[in-house]
């Protein structure tokens, strides 16, 4: 397979169970910072369970039943929907199975207590579903900057009897990835499977490694897990089947959430959609004292007595980190805040629109930035031209005002960043195209403390909302001391 042009990859959608990547890369030293948060982020985090879902991990070092590889092209695969056959000569068996459509599936039945997907990643990779015997495991993101071919995901802790692992491909994508393209190179179980019999493989080496993954060069996607092993953790009690959600024009089973608030509904599709917030990666709960729900770019609430409204996600007591996953992006700048109009000034439509036009140009050093035209169109019937005020206001409550000037991120020219009140503006060279980051993925990672970019983890270290995710505990938070009016039921389990 071709190697692309290296380029840093700025977000990754994470999902709803600790997941290790295993790589032959070297490690690089974010490995270090891993080691030191997951012995701290322990002294906080709950024991699971008994019944909950099994935890992705490395491998263990010993394995009395031996292990059997499934090759793609092995019959013992089930695939449904639209796959293609791929030839590489880096694929474990020489090809790989590849599709782009949403819905398809590849299905494996085994036994025993572990199971390894092996994939690829890329520029071109998108979003699956990894479910075992019918529950959601987790959602991953498969976007690289660079071609990594046999990346390993393994889960473990299955039980030793007969198990189900199914391969989802959702048809989606984060914003660096060019395509949704999701690979099934092969899958390896340490039992007799319950389906033919393919070659035996060796058993895997022993090795000592914490529960994240890196390659060579700071285009890796590094992720701490966060593994629980607490000796001090909240009481947990029995957790509770999650009610499902309805499947109906709500419902997205991209991220397997639904918007149930009908003020929620209402201003979601006042707004733009999915273009605007994302899908949906939480139900709806209570934060803070008010009715929640989290989209990939925004937070959206609604305090008893308001209206609807977008949380300022960048704000000091949320999110106000500058490294994400590698990414380096503009910080809070107060000459620039504090240049924003007072509300109540003069025509303050178009002074509103006239200072976004001055700090976010739509060309910067001849780049097609479109800061400006991005601010300005998010809301779909804004018109800055026929009701100024109207376009100035709609849009404010998506973007909120410019926090920075517009930059290039330091390691990567490719990337011209702008930091807003609840956003961050993205500019990618290579394609001309300006979205929005994700920025509450990578919140909802705090919060539930899975699939934290180490860099990310070292700055949140002290935050009130790190790894507050505890099923079963009362309300589901693991600190209510620091997280006060906030229940978290249900929240960020799949409807």
């Amino acid at each position: 397979m071709t190697q692309r042009p290296s380029s840093r990859r700025p977000l990754d959608p994470t999902g709803s169970s600790a997941l290790a990547y295993r790589t032959r890369a070297p490690w690089i030293p974010y490995v270090g910072v891993c080691v030191v948060l997951l012995a701290l982020l322990a002294l906080v985090l709950p024991v699971p369970a008994a019944g909950q879902q099994a935890t992705p991990t490395a491998p263990a070092a010993d394995d009395p039943g031996g292990s059997l590889r499934f090759e793609d092209t092995d019959p013992s695969i089930l695939y449904g929907g639209a796959w293609n056959t791929v030839e590489s000569a880096g694929a474990s068996g020489g090809t790989l199975h590849r599709s782009n459509t949403a819905a398809s599936t590849a299905s494996l039945a085994f036994s025993g207590p572990r199971v390894t997907w092996v994939t690829s990643r890329g520029p071109n990779r998108g979003v699956a579903r990894v479910l075992i015997d019918d529950q959601l495991q987790d959602t991953v993101d498969l976007y690289r900057s660079t071609e990594e071919l046999r990346a390993d995901i393994d889960f473990t802790g299955l039980g030793g009897g007969a198990h189900t692992i199914r391969i989802e491909v959702t048809g989606t994508r984060n914003g660096s990835a060019s395509d949704a393209v999701v690979d099934v190179d092969a899958f390896v179980v340490n039992r007799a499977p319950t389906a033919p019999v393919p070659t035996a493989t060796a058993a895997a080496t022993a090795t000592a490694t914490p529960t994240a993954a890196a390659s060579a060069t700071p285009t890796a996607t590094a992720v701490v897990t966060v593994v629980a092993t607490a000796t001090v953790a909240p009481t947990v009690g029995a957790v509770p089947t999650a009610p499902p959600g309805v499947r109906d024009q709500r419902y997205f089973i991209q991220t397997t959430f639904r918007i149930d608030n009908d003020a929620f509904w209402d201003y979601f599709n006042a707004r733009g959609g999915v273009s605007t917030f994302g899908f949906p990666i939480s139900r709806t709960f209570t934060f803070l004292g008010c009715t929640t729900q989290f989209f990939q770019r925004q937070l959206m609430q609604q305090c008893p007595g308001t209206g609807v409204r977008t949380m300022n996600l960048l704000d000091p007591d949320l999110m106000p980190y500058n490294q994400i996953n590698f990414s380096s992006f503009p910080g809070h700048t107060p000459s620039v805040a504090g240049a924003a109009p007072a509300p109540g000034a003069a025509s303050y439509g178009s002074a509103v629109l006239d200072h976004v036009r001055r700090v976010s140009p739509d060309t910067l050093n001849g780049q097609p930035v479109r800061f400006f035209t991005t601010f300005v169109s998010t809301v779909p019937g804004a018109d800055p031209q026929q009701d100024p005020d109207f376009a100035a206001l709609v849009n404010l409550e998506v973007w909120g005002f410019p926090t920075s000037n517009p930059a290039a991120d330091p390691s990567n020219g490719d990337f011209i960043y702008q930091r807003f009140q609840r956003g961050i503006m993205h500019f990618r060279v290579n394609t001309g195209t300006t979205e929005g980051i994700l920025l509450a993925d990578y919140f909802k990672s705090i919060v539930t403390g899975r699939n934290l970019p180490p860099d990310l983890a070292a700055q949140a270290i002290t935050s009130p909302f790190l790894a507050q995710y505890c099923p079963g505990s009362p309300g589901w938070v693991c600190r209510p001391a620091q997280l006060q009016d906030t229940d978290l039921t249900f929240a960020f389990e799949p409807q």
